[in-house]
């Protein structure tokens, strides 16, 4: 390409027209597509290294007679090992040893007057749907109004439910 200055034609060295407008327009699809992916979360689940964090659902059945809360996962799964905490109204948990690797069918936790029973039903190593929490309590299960069962994978809270029976 010829540019006129002064009285002489300057040639310009450089990328061609058409060569110059595939560029701009390959720079603006991979902006395009990671921003979207950013946007869509995958690039942080991709790049930390970290599964995104999971969470599970759980069906509560209360039994005040009988000073239990029953917890069925209706959905969700996560991988042993895991962490059972309640939690007191102050946020300080009493149980005293929340770590849980399903290795056996029945799992317990205790501590502050309760004992969590975990039931690995499917025997699969996993928290996942079917298997069954029973919370069962020394003193009144109402005792226990305003506390929070809390289960933690990977840092992560997946599951946090206040008791109100």
């Amino acid at each position: 390409m010829d540019a006129f200055k002064g009285n002489k034609f300057i040639k310009e060295k450089g990328v061609s027209e058409v060569i110059g407008t595939i560029l701009l327009i390959a720079i603006a699809v991979v902006l395009v597509a990671v921003l979207s992916l950013y946007m869509s979360g995958m690039l942080t689940a991709l790049t930390s290294g970290n599964p995104s964090p999971q969470s599970l659902s759980m069906n509560v059945i209360p039994s005040v007679s009988n000073n239990q809360i029953t917890y069925i996962v209706s959905s969700g799964s996560i991988s042993s090992p895991f962490f059972v905490y309640l939690l007191n109204p102050n946020g300080k948990n009493v149980i005293t040893n929340p770590g849980v690797t399903l290795s056996t069918q029945t799992v317990t936790v205790s501590g502050g007057g309760v004992t969590i029973k975990i039931m690995d039903v499917n025997k699969d190593g996993k928290l996942d749907a079917g298997d069954v929490l029973i919370l069962t309590s020394t003193n009144s299960i109402s005792s226990y109004n305003g506390y929070t069962l809390q289960i933690v994978y990977n840092n992560d809270i997946v599951y946090s439910s206040v008791i109100q029976v």
